[in-house]
C-alpha cells in the first residue's frame, strides 16, 4: 500500500509513531510547574493565605522563564521536578530542593 509521499504507507507510520514518541520525550522531560504546585497545595496542603495553586504555577512558570544562563536554566528546572518528588514531609520540613545556585538571593 502506497501512501501520501509515494513510500509505503508502513514507512509513513514509523515516522509519525517516531515524532510522537519524540515530542513525548520531550515534553516529559521539562518539569511541569502545574504539577509541582498540585502537589504542593492539594497534595501536601501547604498554601499561604491567597497563593492557591494558580498563583503558585504562575510564579514557578516565572521562576523557570527567569534565568538568561543555560546552567541556571537547568538547575532551575531540577529545582522543579524536586519539589514535584519530594515528599510532603520533606518539604513541610523546610526546602529540600534548596540550591544555592538557583536561590542566589
Amino acid at each position: 500500500m502506497v501512501g501520501a509521499f509515494g513510500r509505503p504507507l508502513r514507512s509513513e507510520v514509523v515516522v509519525a509513531l517516531a515524532a510522537a514518541a519524540l515530542l513525548l520525550v520531550v515534553v516529559g522531560c521539562e518539569p511541569d510547574c502545574r504539577q509541582a504546585c498540585s502537589h504542593v497545595v492539594d497534595d501536601c496542603g501547604i498554601d499561604r493565605p491567597n497563593y492557591g495553586q494558580e498563583d503558585c504555577t504562575i510564579q514557578c512558570e516565572r521562576f523557570l522563564a527567569h534565568y538568561d544562563d543555560e546552567w541556571q536554566r537547568d538547575k532551575a528546572r531540577q529545582s522543579v521536578r524536586c519539589v514535584r518528588t519530594a515528599t510532603c514531609e520533606e518539604l513541610a520540613s523546610g526546602m529540600p530542593c534548596y540550591d544555592e545556585a538557583v536561590y542566589v538571593w
